[in-house]
């Protein structure tokens, strides 16, 4: 993203990269939204990213693409998304922490609760504003679940379920999100079983 300038998805150097091989500009393209939450996003460099990220999926579509929206969600105030063992750096965030003991049901006064409905409630705002200029894109939040490198993956299906169920709900039913088509993106097959 550094070397991109606003204005027009085509000349971000990997869709440049992809016409310089077929001669024609791909139909998706994908950004991430990594940089909108967690404890950097108010930095210069960050808030810049992902101004650049909403600008590739604005002129995508605007030039008859459709821009793929992915989510490596770093929660309230972290700096990461992957956990302990996985990388040098790592959360510790346990969503878990969220819901009442014993159970899925939402502690709403819990700050694991507040952190994830202020970070679900900011990029709702970023794809409102997508949707008020009549731009629709493919949402991948919470991906590759069944894996046991992300923070929102490493608990019970049931408790993960809860979590997409929170997502979900929050951005389409609170908040009005209505311009995504949600893709549901597991780790493999058998982790659907």
């Amino acid at each position: 993203m550094d070397a991109y300038a606003k204005g027009d998805f085509t000349k971000h150097e990997d869709v440049q990269a992809v016409f310089q091989k077929s001669g024609k500009y791909p139909a998706l393209v994908g950004v991430d939204l990594m940089n909108a939450t967690g404890g950097n996003k108010n930095d210069g460099w960050y808030q810049e990213y992902t101004e650049k990220v909403i600008d590739i999926a604005k002129t995508t579509w605007k030039k008859g693409g459709i821009p793929a929206i992915t989510w490596h969600w770093r929660p309230g105030e972290e700096e990461e998304f992957y956990v302990k063992g996985e990388r040098e750096k790592y959360t510790e965030f346990d969503f878990t922490e969220a819901f009442v003991t014993g159970s899925t049901t939402w502690d709403t006064l819990s700050t694991a609760y507040k952190a994830l409905i202020g970070d679900i409630d900011l990029i709702s705002k970023i794809v409102l504003d997508l949707q008020k200029d009549g731009v629709a894109a493919i949402f991948r939040p919470l991906h590759e679940s069944g894996g046991k490198w992300f923070w929102w993956s490493t608990h019970t299906g049931k408790q993960f379920a809860a979590l997409y169920q929170l997502l979900y709900e929050r951005m389409v039913f609170t908040n009005g999100v209505n311009n995504l088509i949600w893709d549901f993106n597991p780790k493999d097959a058998a982790t659907l079983i």
